[in-house]
């Protein structure tokens, strides 16, 4: 159970006023303007396509000189930002891609998966094999640039995100499959 308070009450009539109980068990249940699974789909769905127009910067930290002073600000991983939009919304739907209908969908996904699962091994391989290297440089007093680990995660998250666009286009038949583009549908959440 959660108690907010709005104002400090004057009287112990005021309390009735002032405070809102909201019962966490019972709070979707009992609200009348709750989201149906068509509408929470569909949110998740634009919010995968707004995260995935943007541009896929890479997150940390950047410097900007604003009024003459320079300023660090923390940049969020873009990247990662619209691979998990796409991993909730696929969460969501994963009962609509295992009916019989969409095997096809599915199959592709499958796949889909695989070579996200190959790239990740890639991945994990050439950076084990720069930070070997790097070692062995290292004990020579030289070591491998912080560029060529930049270059390797660089290329490996370019890569997933385009498999991840390419699961969000099996989503986005799937859910013209299913209906969830109707015009009806659509006007209810604008």
């Amino acid at each position: 159970m959660v108690i907010i308070m709005v104002d400090e009450p004057t009287t112990s009539t005021d309390y009735e006023d002032d405070i809102v109980v909201e019962d966490g068990e019972n709070y979707h249940s009992s609200n009348s303007n709750g989201l149906g699974i068509k509408e929470i789909t569909l949110n998740q769905f634009n919010k995968c396509v707004i995260e995935g127009s943007k541009e896929m910067v890479n997150g940390g930290v950047q410097k900007k000189l604003v009024n003459g002073v320079m300023h660090e600000i923390q940049v969020p991983n873009q990247r990662e930002i619209f691979t998990n939009s796409v991993i909730m919304m696929e969460i969501i739907i994963v009962s609509k891609m295992q009916k019989k209908e969409r095997k096809e969908l599915s199959v592709q996904n499958v796949e889909i998966d695989q070579q996200i699962a190959t790239l990740q091994k890639e991945y994990n391989e050439e950076k084990n094999r720069l930070k070997s290297l790097d070692k062995s440089l290292q004990a020579k007093k030289q070591g491998v640039s912080p560029g060529e680990f930049i270059r390797n995660k660089d290329w490996y998250e370019m890569d997933k995100v385009d498999l991840y666009r390419c699961k969000l286009a099996l989503i986005s038949k799937l859910l013209d499959a299913e209906n969830y583009f109707e015009e009806g549908i659509a006007m209810a959440m604008g």
